[in-house]
């Protein structure tokens, strides 16, 4: 991807990451995530999106550099920027956080289907 070296004005730059963020955080639900990001990315930017989250996810859960470059075909490189963010930032967390939710309430709604099944 290439972006342009022509620098616009600093306040519509400010405006323009706030509306942004709006957009993002008013998305109510996954569908509308999937056709905004299909939209907004390149294939091959949603694919380095998703593949970046996999791969936080995984230093997250454990696993070794060998096996996420292995698995998700990027770089040590790549993961070590991503565990310094994960060490250092918040953005990642934060999706991560929200990623474990969803899987306690997952496991646990499973247990439930379980008990009550007849």
């Amino acid at each position: 991807m290439q972006v342009s070296k022509k620098r616009i004005k600093k306040s519509f730059e400010e405006k323009a990451y706030q509306f942004l963020y709006q957009t993002i955080a008013d998305i109510k639900n996954a569908r509308e995530a999937e056709v905004f990001l299909k939209d907004l990315l390149t294939k091959t930017e949603h694919l380095a999106v998703i593949k970046r989250l996999s791969a936080a996810y995984l230093l997250k859960k454990g696993k070794n550099y060998r096996e996420i470059k292995d698995s998700l075909k990027i770089s040590s490189a790549t993961i070590s920027t991503i565990a310094e963010q994960l060490e250092n930032g918040r953005g990642y967390q934060i999706a991560l956080d929200k990623i474990q939710a969803d899987e306690w309430a997952e496991k646990w709604s499973q247990k439930i289907k379980r008990m009550f099944s007849v």
